[in-house]
């Protein structure tokens, strides 16, 4: 008996690409499904940023074509109909159109959805729904399904895979890798430096081996960002595709920076004063790095130019967050709360509009804004070190929280 082989591992910057590939082809596949990678015996890994550049990627394509009509469902919603959704992908178009059926994240309804009847389990309506619709090809309908819990070797993924054959996109999600392997020391071999070379080749840009390096540890993996940042250097090049190292140091600085204050700005909003701590000790001690090797590693005396950015984010989240309470205080429900603040209407982004929605109430919002007031004075004024007055801002939120609990 022959020994198991061991899996390949799949270069996820190609696949990545491949996909995107695949969706701006002439003709648009059946479905696309994007699952979890296995990681060990019984966990799956995902990588929501991923799934978020796929859907844009999707829906821009079938904005442009016109052909489609698209329906999104989210069934955390409290308007969300199983029903409705079911018949959306098994019945035709009453006037004739086809319908581009989103769901951004169905693991809920495949572990949720059985009905029992007389005490035994009858189908899963959602499971039953999707394998006639992909049995139902001349439906015309198509989906985009985002299995975050599943992985390409579950039962039902296996039997789409089946019944759709090159019909289907399948797309298993997991994070780009930014150190180099083992057997292969370069950095310019990382998964995230390859994606971001042929994403830079696609727009005809020259970088050179530093400027890519830069790039990927400014901004990482959030490949939309990453994708901006590179269509602004492309505006700069000159006729050849070239940007200095100096200018793509100095253009991507400032977005990284903007970058990072809202990620803190989201942090405290949430009400994660000792992950917003860490946070920015670790931004501190970058940058002292960065700017003045000779200084402590680990001081948090002068943050730099970021201080800016940082009580703009702070101001402007704390603001939109301030409505959105009052709003909710109102009982105005979460869709249009969301439609008010524009939300774009993706899984990922109403999600951490929720987690920060009920990470406090009214008077906590307040509260932090008047935080955030008093700290913008205290940088203007230059009465505290710049480190300090942060850190007693997030007191301030730790405090604020745990009194909110305690009652």
């Amino acid at each position: 008996m022959e020994p198991a082989k061991k899996k390949k591992s799949i270069d996820q910057a190609q696949a990545l690409l491949a996909a995107r590939a695949r969706l701006r082809a002439r003709t648009l596949p059946r479905a696309v499904l994007l699952v979890g990678t296995p990681r060990g015996r019984d966990r799956v890994t995902w990588d929501a940023g991923q799934a978020s550049w796929l859907l844009g990627a999707l829906r821009d394509r079938v904005r442009a074509d016109g052909q489609y009509v698209w329906t999104s469902y989210e069934p955390e919603d409290e308007a969300f109909d199983l029903d409705e959704l079911c018949a959306d992908l098994t019945s035709p178009s009453l006037f004739g159109e086809t319908r581009f059926v989103c769901l951004a994240d169905g693991t809920s309804l495949l572990e949720t959805s059985t009905r029992k009847r007389g005490g035994s389990e009858a189908a899963k309506p959602f499971e039953r729904a999707l394998l006639h619709w992909a049995a139902a090809p001349a439906l015309g309908h198509r989906l985009y399904l985002a299995l975050p819990n599943a992985s390409s070797e579950s039962t039902l993924v296996a039997t789409l895979q089946e019944k759709l054959g090159d019909g289907l996109l399948l797309m298993p999600l997991r994070g780009l890798y930014d150190t180099p392997p083992p057997w292969n020391p370069d950095p310019l071999q990382t998964e995230l430096v390859r994606f971001l070379s042929e994403a830079a080749r696609e727009r005809k840009l020259q970088l050179g081996p530093n400027s890519r390096l830069d790039l990927a540890q400014r901004l990482g993996s959030d490949l939309g960002r990453l994708e901006s940042e590179l269509e602004k250097l492309a505006s700069a090049a000159d006729a050849q595709g070239r940007v200095p190292e100096s200018e793509v140091r100095e253009n991507v600085s400032g977005g990284a920076l903007e970058g990072e204050a809202f990620e803190l700005a989201d942090r405290i909003v949430r009400g994660d004063s000792r992950g917003a701590l860490r946070w920015l000790r670790e931004v501190a001690r970058r940058g002292a790095r960065r700017e003045a090797p000779s200084k402590r590693s680990g001081a948090m005396q002068d943050l730099g130019d970021l201080s800016g950015f940082l009580v703009a984010a702070l101001v402007r989240e704390g603001r939109r967050m301030l409505a959105a309470a009052e709003m909710r205080e109102q009982g105005l429900s979460f869709e249009t709360i969301a439609e008010a603040l524009s939300v774009p209407d993706i899984t990922v982004a109403r999600e951490a509009l929720r987690a920060r929605l009920f990470a406090r109430d009214l008077a906590g919002m307040r509260d932090l804004l008047v935080g955030i007031r008093e700290l913008e004075l205290d940088l203007k004024r230059r009465s505290v070190e710049a480190g300090l007055a942060f850190e007693r801002l997030l007191l301030r939120v730790r405090v604020r929280g745990a009194k909110g609990r305690s009652a």
